[in-house]
């Protein structure tokens, strides 16, 4: 295999701020004691390396761009600290290679498959053993290829026929003439945008979800907005005006995918949120949301992440089963981010979370929306519900989505 390597320097130092790894080795593959010298793998595929003799980027300064990394302090034929949710393993001649766990499985099973049984044969192999697990899904139907905004927007397209006109059942037309997106992916797509105008001053993201989430509320004033919404859209002088409602969850997926760490995500989360949703139920809808997409994309596990919402936010303490039965209409955070979440949990794949949302009833475009954001952060988008979804935005809003991706997401 050809290995795709680009030396880190300046130019795209940068670019590799955002950019989602995945294993992490002290030294360049093939170098024989070239001791000093770091290697990234990337969920992208891209591969990129130090040479200490170039003397362009020194392992503290990749440490601090990769916060997850910085705990690593290596040493030869010894142990190091490795953060949470990394495993290591020795590649031979005093060199580890340091992986997310949720991967770790994955390549100890290619490692056995390509018969390698000393550390000396796994130090020669180990890229082209990360290369080809990046290229196909892992042990849970995961591709690398990741997308962003069109998850939640995709879940919206979806649920929107239902939202006045509940089914409770899975068995639905996954599109149908009436499936179009409605404020959920409106602004989604605002949010979209502010954090694009604040990329590169996050302090300014408040004003700029203001300026974004208006502009976009009057040219699309019918996509569906609650009444004090609607007030606040037309306001001269928009203020916060307390609420705990679920749209403070259905339009914050974004800032899990603009983020590169996760206190970096929740801060986004509550800049966008608190202008309109400044209730403590509404930041912590947003925050379960935005928490769950952050910590699935950069390849925390299914369970890790049941258990992170549980110990932070809600406790999850139903099936869908149990409470679909007298489920109603509910656009509060705190009673429909819960049960959007559990969609995506008892799903097994990003179809399936759909139709979990869907099935229950209630808000189901929001529901469906906030489920989808997450079950597209662990499983992407399938092609053809992706090319439905797209099929039903205007040009301005696929404008928005591809501009966002390309800026924030590696694919």
């Amino acid at each position: 295999m050809e290995t795709p390597v680009q030396e880190i320097d300046k130019s795209n130092f940068n670019d590799f701020k955002t950019l989602d790894i995945v294993a992490f080795s002290k030294t360049a593959p093939g170098a024989m004691g070239d001791a000093g010298a770091v290697v990234i793998v990337t969920a992208d595929r891209r591969v990129f390396h130090t040479n200490p003799d170039f003397g362009n980027i020194s392992t503290d300064q990749v440490y601090q761009v990769c916060p997850p990394l910085k705990d690593c302090q290596f040493m030869t034929f010894g142990g190091g600290k490795v953060p949470q949710g990394w495993s290591t393993v020795y590649l031979g001649m005093g060199n580890y290679l340091v992986v997310r766990d949720s991967v770790f499985e994955t390549f100890r099973r290619a490692v056995e498959q390509a018969q390698i049984h000393t550390p000396y044969q796994l130090y020669g192999a180990w890229l082209d053993i990360m290369l080809d697990i990046l290229s196909v899904p892992d042990a849970g139907g995961r591709s690398s290829k990741r997308v962003s905004a069109i998850g939640a927007i995709a879940g919206d397209v979806v649920g929107s026929p239902y939202e006045f006109h509940n089914i409770k059942t899975k068995d639905f037309p996954l599109f149908s003439r009436r499936s179009r997106p409605t404020d959920d992916s409106v602004m989604t797509l605002a949010v979209a945008k502010a954090l694009l105008d604040a990329a590169d001053s996050p302090a300014d993201l408040p004003s700029a979800a203001v300026r974004r989430m208006q502009e976009f509320g009057r040219r699309y004033p019918h996509a569906g907005y609650g009444g004090s919404f609607r007030r606040w859209i037309a306001s001269e002088d928009p203020r916060p005006y307390k609420s705990w409602g679920n749209g403070a969850a259905m339009r914050v997926s974004v800032c899990g995918w603009a983020a590169r760490t996760l206190e970096e995500a929740l801060s986004f989360s509550d800049a966008v949120t608190g202008v309109t949703h400044n209730a403590s139920e509404g930041l912590k809808g947003a925050r379960a949301v935005t928490a769950a997409i952050f910590l699935l994309r950069t390849g925390t596990s299914m369970d890790e992440v049941h258990a992170h919402v549980r110990e932070n936010y809600y406790p999850l303490d139903f099936t869908l089963d149990e409470i679909r039965p007298a489920y109603e209409f509910d656009v509060s955070c705190q009673g429909s981010v819960p049960q959007a979440l559990e969609a995506f949990f008892e799903a097994d794949c990003f179809e399936d979370a759909i139709r979990n949302a869907v099935s229950i009833g209630g808000d189901s475009d929001t529901i469906a929306a906030i489920a989808g954001s997450v079950a597209g952060a662990y499983w992407g988008i399938p092609d053809d519900i992706r090319a439905e979804t797209v099929s039903r935005l205007d040009s301005f809003q696929r404008e928005t989505v591809e501009e966002f991706e390309a800026r924030f997401c590696k694919n």
